[in-house]
């Protein structure tokens, strides 16, 4: 599908982008693969919110998570007053707020590309601060 896009600004067309687009439909459902305790950190060198730590996330069927980081060699769930996930299909959606004053609501969302055989991988376009992309990476294995 082709698409002619056209910006104006008084009167004159300040941009014009012609482009085509490909559309799949998407057949995979995670919804229940999701399901239970993951660990994993980022398999690359960029990620928003990671510190390069390995972490856990914990999810259930209610659409909610916990998420743990290892403190002292033991896993700490962190005291966060909100971890919810909306799962459609390969999209997963995830928003969390920190415990304490002043703390933002935080949101990021991830395409998965797998779950085989207790693993699982995730990836995301990234934007940095110069306006530049990049795809962030996760690998996570399941807890058992």
């Amino acid at each position: 599908m082709a698409y002619d896009w056209r910006i104006f600004a008084n009167g004159e067309m300040v941009f014009q982008d012609v482009t085509q687009d490909r559309w799949e439909r998407v057949t995979a459902d995670y919804e229940k693969d999701i399901l239970g305790t993951w660990e994993g950190k980022r398999s690359n060198d960029e990620s928003g919110f990671d510190d390069g730590k390995e972490h856990r996330w914990a999810f259930r069927a209610d659409g909610t998570y916990t998420f743990y980081d290892k403190v002292d060699g033991e896993w700490k769930a962190t005291d966060d007053v909100m971890n919810d996930y909306i799962l459609d299909g390969i999209l997963l959606c995830t928003r969390w707020k920190a415990n304490g004053t002043g703390k933002e609501e935080n949101r990021e969302w991830w395409e998965i590309e797998s779950v085989n055989n207790g693993a699982m991988k995730w990836k995301a376009l990234r934007l940095r601060d110069d306006g530049t992309t990049y795809t962030a990476n996760y690998e996570l294995v399941k807890v058992k």
